[in-house]
């Protein structure tokens, strides 16, 4: 195992200055980290150590002579050196100890350049992480654990040192938490997660995250269990499990009918409560409170309620797989070919497993929830021909060297693509990039060198306004669409954002800042008082919402509004109504436009092309690989 942290660079000795580290003490701590990770007891010590000890050798200045690190990482202690992480830095020092240790945490206190005393914490606990936040953590079988406030965490693989809150998955068991004094005092990472399961935050109708109430049904017995294991109940069949606000007391309460004996049990629930309730019998459980596009939807694996201040958070914790199943037909139509569902199936896996490991909606439990925020779960039942394309692609995803893609994808390109740079990520997104969506030797790319091109304002206007019977998309209504702002549409969204003191009566619509493919980065709107400036694909077509108005698709086919501009891939002209300007707006495609267009894949798909072609042909240099 790579332990960089040996490196002489990477180590300090603590407390005191002094001579550089000498060549045989530099080759006994490197041949330390090699048996850094021999298995090793956890004991209790306090010893106090001022006579015996040799004096260490340091790289340290005056002012760390004395310290004390609470909750500190003993990486090794033995053959009369300690070496610990604490405060993001190494320290290796030399301290004769009676046993030795190894990874376990420990309060330190130096002074004048000796350590004085050294408390190991023996006790720790473990268990799949349910949530995360500031002062707890709810761990399956303990409830909500509260941390303490020098609470630290440490990553024991991959690069060693501190690690992240993050970094703490939900749903998994992959680390151990020192605790003292009924707190814990510190998480160690052990490994990283194998990806198997994902854990969804499911909203309202309305996207919310917290619901007034939950009730759910089940043909079968469910056991319904608090994650402190303090109590359970198997409810009787063809009955349903409420939990909501009773009226009268104002208190919550949790409501089911007992198989066994066939009484009600209601019982008030505390905030902070957890129950986990699962059908044995394998099959799905129905949450008849939520109201979806199939109706009242059903639910594979696992569901968990718990109360909090703002109401109840429901989630649903399944293995990718199952997860896959209602994904795929809620993000692409299930009547689309085989190889476009299959291309939509690895898309969405890589998506998934890369979100379970980023763990962004760690302090509600969840790893993602069930909206576009990240995919659309479960809102279309599962359908016979995305099922097979999921079972077909078992655990194929898409990396990029040894990281996963983020597979992003959309509705509908208008010829071409854009790269990420729309979201102005940090991260690699190299494979993602601005490409003509047509056939080898299509219009677009006779016309144009590359998407790069598209930049340039005149350039784009020329793509825009034609239209190629090569591109994939070019028979789907979203390919092309317009829409008109009068100047009073245009002041009541300048009112909406807030900003229409700033410019006034609007005078003229730009767009000054094109992307890769021609998407628009930068909306400059100017008036009688000034001009502002919208930055970024999402807020110009939020600024720009349709929303009331006729919105125009390539057939002239006029559509419901929706509450953002189809796309970022437009050009303005200024027209006139009357005496009135307007603003006539063409545009195409339908979403940001990065990554698959899964119009785009349909029609390669019924062309001929693999859903491996599919990927390959939007994702540049991506391998497919199983992950389990």
């Amino acid at each position: 195992m790579d332990c960089p942290f040996y490196a002489y660079t990477g180590i300090k000795s603590c407390p005191i200055a002094g001579e550089r580290m000498s060549e045989k003490k530099k080759i006994r701590i490197f041949l330390l980290g090699i048996i850094l990770f021999s298995t090793m007891g956890i004991w209790y010590a306090e010893t106090k150590m001022q006579d015996y000890r040799k004096e260490p050798e340091s790289f340290l200045g005056e002012e760390q002579r004395n310290c004390y690190f609470q909750n500190a990482w003993v990486l090794s202690w033995k053959n009369g050196e300690l070496i610990f992480l604490a405060e993001g830095e190494i320290y290796a020092i030399e301290a004769a100890a009676e046993s030795e240790y190894k990874d376990v945490i420990a309060d330190i206190r130096m002074e004048q350049n000796r350590l004085v005393s050294i408390k190991i914490k023996p006790d720790k606990i473990r268990g799949k992480v349910l949530s995360v936040s500031q002062d707890k953590i709810e761990i399956e079988g303990y409830g909500k654990v509260p941390v303490s406030e020098n609470f630290h965490i440490y990553r024991n693989y991959g690069e060693i040192g501190e690690g992240m809150t993050n970094e703490i998955i939900v749903g998994y068991d992959v680390q151990s938490f020192f605790v003292g004094g009924g707190l814990i005092c510190a998480a160690l990472l052990e490994q990283k997660p194998s990806v198997t399961n994902i854990r969804v935050l499911l909203s309202g109708s309305q996207a919310e995250q917290f619901h007034p109430q939950v009730v759910l049904y089940a043909e079968d017995t469910l056991l319904v269990e608090d994650v402190e294991g303090r109590e359970s109940y198997r409810t009787a069949p063809q009955t349903e499990i409420w939990f909501y606000l009773e009226e009268q007391s104002n208190e919550q309460h949790l409501w089911l009918v007992e198989e066994s004996s066939g009484a009600i049990i209601e019982k008030k629930i505390e905030e902070g409560h957890t129950y986990q309730i699962t059908n044995e019998s394998g099959r799905r459980i129905q949450v008849t409170s939520l109201e979806k596009l199939q109706g009242k939807p059903f639910y594979r694996g696992k569901l968990e309620v718990e109360l909090r201040q703002e109401g109840y958070l429901l989630r649903n914790e399944l293995s990718v797989e199952e997860y896959l199943y209602a994904v795929v037909p809620s993000e692409m139509p299930a009547s689309y070919g085989l190889e476009a569902l299959k291309a939509q199936a690895v898309c969405a896996r890589s998506y998934a497993c890369r979100n379970i490991l980023q763990n962004s909606l760690f302090a509600y439990g969840a790893h993602v929830d069930d909206t576009t925020a990240f995919q659309v779960y479960n809102n279309i039942a599962e359908q016979e021909s995305s099922t097979r394309a999921v079972d077909e692609t078992r655990g194929q995803v898409m990396v990029s060297g040894e990281e996963l893609v983020e597979a992003y994808y959309f509705s509908t390109s208008c010829g071409t693509t854009t790269d990420a740079g729309i979201w102005n990520s940090k991260e690699d997104c190299s494979y993602i990039q601005g490409r003509f969506v047509e056939a080898e030797g299509g219009g677009n790319a006779a016309a144009f060198q590359s998407p790069e091109e598209l930049k340039k304002e005149e350039n784009f206007r020329t793509f825009i306004m034609g239209r190629q019977e090569s591109d994939f998309d070019s028979g789907f209504p979203w390919y092309r669409w317009s829409i008109r702002f009068s100047n009073q549409d245009l002041i009541r969204l300048l009112q909406e954002k807030g900003v229409y003191d700033a410019v006034g009566v609007p005078t003229s619509i730009q767009v000054s800042r094109r992307g890769s493919g021609g998407v628009a980065e930068q909306l400059q709107v100017s008036g009688t008082a000034g001009t502002v400036v919208f930055d970024r694909e999402y807020a110009i077509r939020a600024f720009l919402s349709p929303k009331g108005l006729s919105l125009l698709d390539k057939d002239g086919k006029e559509n419901p509004s929706f509450s953002l501009l189809p796309s970022g891939y437009f050009v303005v002209d200024i027209v006139t109504e009357g005496e009135e300007i307007a603003y006539q707006i063409t545009g195409g495609g339908f979403g940001h436009g990065a990554g698959m267009s899964q119009n785009g894949a349909k029609r390669m798909a019924e062309i001929g092309y693999l859903y491996s072609d599919i990927l390959k042909f939007f994702y540049f240099g991506v391998e497919l690989k199983g992950i389990y």
